[in-house]
């Protein structure tokens, strides 16, 4: 397991077996991750099978943020994993931030809940994502 969330890594180290690594980087307080250039070359060493997005700001077209360093280590996660699934709740559907991270292509699976905007939901199961 590859991780650049404190939260994640501590629950973890106490709560399974798994060989765990942290990123490091620059922490970024309000959301207990690293993020950056530190962080996203760190991420860069591995090869994972699922890479598990979050965000706070989505539409259809894709991710943004208000933190630039936030984007080098979402697009480092996908291109380096199999497989990428967006996890986000549907309050933060139809937020835009000032940066744009990721399109919402890169996404083979979004999970999030039955709150969802139904056109949305229709959006993204036209677009390919499950």
């Amino acid at each position: 397991m590859v991780t650049n969330d404190f939260v994640i890594c501590a629950w973890l180290s106490t709560h399974s077996d798994c060989t765990l690594y942290h990123s490091g980087g620059l922490v970024e307080r309000a959301n207990q991750s690293c993020v950056g250039g530190a962080a996203s070359e760190a991420l860069a060493r591995f090869n994972c099978d699922i890479a598990f997005i979050s965000t706070s700001s989505w539409t259809v077209a894709g991710l943004s943020s208000p933190s630039e360093a936030k984007g080098p280590v979402k697009r480092v996660a996908v291109d380096r994993a199999r497989r990428a699934v967006l996890v986000s709740d549907s309050t933060k559907y139809g937020a835009v931030a000032a940066m744009n991270i990721l399109p919402v292509s890169v996404f083979d699976t979004v999970v999030t809940d039955a709150g969802i905007d139904a056109g949305a939901a229709d959006a993204l199961r036209e677009m390919g994502c499950r």
